[in-house]
């Protein structure tokens, strides 16, 4: 059960929300396996190679929809495979993987915000977001057309960021995770997630 509280115009959303979160071993020689370990669901995946930025859909065990071949081990720095209740995180340090699986609806209660931060790109054609300066996102699903000079018609990602009483009795973001992609001002949903 959540209550959401919203935070004045600056688009966060306040919510209270069960949530746990766990460390996890990772598999280095089977991303793939490591990953259906723990998410069952159809699901997006972002990750930061080397020498990319890839967003795609993983299900049925495989990376979809994105070049699959270069998501090993050896060139990831970060990985996010996340869907409406869930997210594992895999991150490289000192040459070694680690993650954290974080699973909402179970566990302890939690607060948490909920933000739709805009992607850069003003202009669509297929799933392809791009900008006048060249750089440009494929994402794994058709995206709604952007009317120039309209703001609002943008990609944003849903994320939620997830509060902890420090030490001194305030509040502060301990952990986030990915969501899903929406759009425009009422953040529709994107991709039938």
């Amino acid at each position: 059960m959540s209550w959401g509280y919203q935070m004045g115009n600056n688009g966060l959303e306040l919510i209270k929300i069960k949530s746990r979160a766990e460390s996890v071993t990772i598999d280095s020689n089977s991303l793939e396996t490591s990953i259906v370990a723990k998410i069952k669901d159809d699901s997006y995946f972002l990750a930061f190679l080397n020498n990319n930025v890839l967003v795609g859909k993983f299900g049925s065990g495989k990376f979809i929809d994105g070049d699959s071949q270069l998501i090993d081990s050896n060139h990831l720095q970060k990985l996010r495979v996340f869907n409406k209740n869930e997210e594992l995180l895999i991150w490289k340090t000192n040459g070694e993987l680690k993650a954290r699986y974080r699973k909402d609806e179970e566990g302890d209660d939690s607060l948490a915000v909920d933000a739709h931060q805009v992607l850069f790109g003003t202009e669509t054609k297929g799933n392809i977001i791009s900008e006048e300066r060249g750089t440009s996102i494929a994402l794994p699903f058709e995206v709604p057309e952007m009317k120039p000079g309209n703001p609002k018609d943008r990609v944003k990602i849903h994320t939620r960021n997830y509060l902890s009483l420090n030490e001194a009795g305030q509040y502060s973001y301990t952990d986030s995770r990915l969501i899903g992609f929406t759009f425009g001002k009422d953040n529709k949903e994107l991709g039938g997630k």
